[in-house]
């Protein structure tokens, strides 16, 4: 059974979505038959996936959750499927928090009124 997904998250930017990585899991060392990732979301924190909403699947170690509300904390966890469904529902998830980060444009033709 694969085991678990250490990943982080990043909330900063422009206030609507939380960078995650989690590429330093080790694939071989967890069976070597990693079928899938499944990423989990929720606004309060959670240990078992079924008190999550899965939010999508992929192969690939990294996403951007986008479409989010600023200033939310958000809690994630990743979990890796095996060729044959094995996969922990237990989970630690981390926290991440939209925060933005991006400076304004600038002002190059202000209207006085």
């Amino acid at each position: 059974m694969p085991g678990a997904v250490a990943l982080t998250a990043n909330g900063a930017g422009d206030c609507n979505e939380v960078a995650l990585d989690w590429s330093s899991y080790d694939e071989a060392a967890n069976g070597g038959d990693i079928r899938e990732y499944r990423i989990y979301r929720s606004v309060s924190p959670f240990n078992n996936i079924a008190n999550a909403t899965q939010i999508t699947m992929q192969s690939g170690k990294s996403y951007r959750d986008t479409g989010l509300a600023c200033g939310q904390t958000y809690y994630y966890a990743v979990v890796a499927y095996d060729v044959n469904g094995l996969h922990l529902e237990e989970v630690s998830p981390i926290s991440a928090t939209t925060t933005d980060t991006v400076a304004p444009a600038e002002i190059t033709k202000p209207v006085v009124g």
